[in-house]
């Protein structure tokens, strides 16, 4: 920035158009990430197949997902991050293609599969490139992305509530998803993000030692526990209150709402930490205070009581991911991006153990006891 406080044209395409791009891609994401629930009845009855079938889609979103995280940051390191950003809001845009012709299983599988990878890309790698650009402040960019990935996890589904039942076709609102994908790679194009020096390109040997190493390790473990966590509250809680707490059915499908408002309230104000904070102390008492939240549950004696306890966890839940994240870029500044992607790989991996976790241990416990 110059004295005069205007920023120069170098400044303008390195930092600020990257950062926008980074949260850009976070919103769109959550976008993507959401649709498919949201729309699920009417796309079901439209496809000819039942809403378990095609529910099933999710599974594949996220394996998709899972695959595409854990070897964008290995391409990006390689080839530079905006090759592979590129790709992804490619993926996305024929993944919306395909949604909007789709006449069948086969069809949706495939832009399923598309918008899965697309989004492990832009997961991983938004994260990737906020903590290079900000290394001073990656609590803050951290928490702060995590926001706008929360604000399109409720955009998604209020959208799709308020247009479906006034005769909006469903197909429209993937085909919008694709076409911000579009908008987001035009922006990109602008933007000068981090290439690697070629000596690096071959230096992927230097990788695995990091991989191995057990902090590494640690942090992949507390990301994927943190994801389980949240993925089988943010799924199950409107059952759980609905079926085993009594409460009314347009309160139980409101604290899925809910929770992820309070995740975005405690998302800003973590986004307030002090960078010289310690990680590992943040982490503990953030884990131990969503631990405890949820423990809780199994004294509530009211849905109201139960409802307040999930909207808890999810306010101390807020910060774990983000601070995860940018423990992990902190400590492995030379491969960040391939890090990043792994480990958010794995924290994927708590999407698709959450379901059947959850329903196996209610064949054993009553739900109230699962939760």
């Amino acid at each position: 920035m110059n004295r005069g406080g205007s920023r120069t044209p170098g400044e303008v395409t390195q930092v600020i158009l990257p950062a926008v791009g980074a949260f850009l891609a976070l919103l769109i994401f959550a976008l993507s990430a959401n649709m498919l629930p949201a729309a699920l009845l009417r796309a079901s009855s439209d496809l000819g197949v039942s809403p378990q079938a095609l529910a099933f889609l999710f599974s594949i979103q996220f394996a998709a997902f899972f695959l595409s995280a854990a070897v964008s940051g290995v391409i990006a390191d390689r080839w530079g991050m905006k090759r592979i950003f590129l790709a992804a809001c490619a993926m996305l845009a024929v993944g919306a293609g395909i949604w909007a012709m789709a006449r069948g299983m086969p069809h949706a599988c495939a832009a399923a599969a598309l918008w899965g990878g697309g989004g492990g890309v832009f997961e991983s790698m938004s994260a990737a490139l906020l903590c290079e650009r900000f290394p001073s402040r990656r609590k803050f960019f951290m928490n702060a992305s995590q926001a706008f990935y929360t604000v399109g996890a409720i955009a998604g589904p209020w959208i799709a509530g308020w247009r479906l039942p006034r005769g909006m076709d469903w197909r429209l609102l993937f085909l919008g998803v694709g076409l911000a994908g579009l908008g987001l790679g035009a922006l990109l194009l602008a933007c000068r993000l981090p290439a690697p020096p070629p000596r690096d390109r071959l230096a992927l040997r230097q990788l695995l030692p990091e991989a191995r190493a057990p902090g590494f390790l640690f942090c992949c473990a507390a990301l994927f526990l943190y994801v389980l966590a949240e993925s089988a509250v943010a799924m199950f809680a409107n059952l759980y209150l609905k079926r085993d707490c009594g409460a009314p059915e347009n309160w139980a499908i409101y604290s899925v709402a809910i929770f992820w408002g309070t995740m975005m309230a405690g998302r800003a104000l973590c986004a307030l930490l002090p960078e010289r904070a310690s990680y590992e102390k943040s982490l503990g008492a953030i884990l131990g205070l969503s631990g405890i939240a949820l423990a809780l549950q199994g004294l509530a004696n009211s849905w109201p009581a139960s409802l307040a306890l999930f909207a808890l966890a999810g306010f101390v839940f807020s910060g774990s991911w983000p601070l995860i994240v940018a423990l992990i870029s902190s400590r492995a500044p030379r491969h960040g991006a391939s890090l990043v992607g792994l480990a958010v790989a794995v924290g994927a991996l708590g999407c698709v153990a959450a379901p059947p976790l959850i329903n196996a241990l209610t064949l054993l416990f009553p739900l109230r006891t699962a939760l």
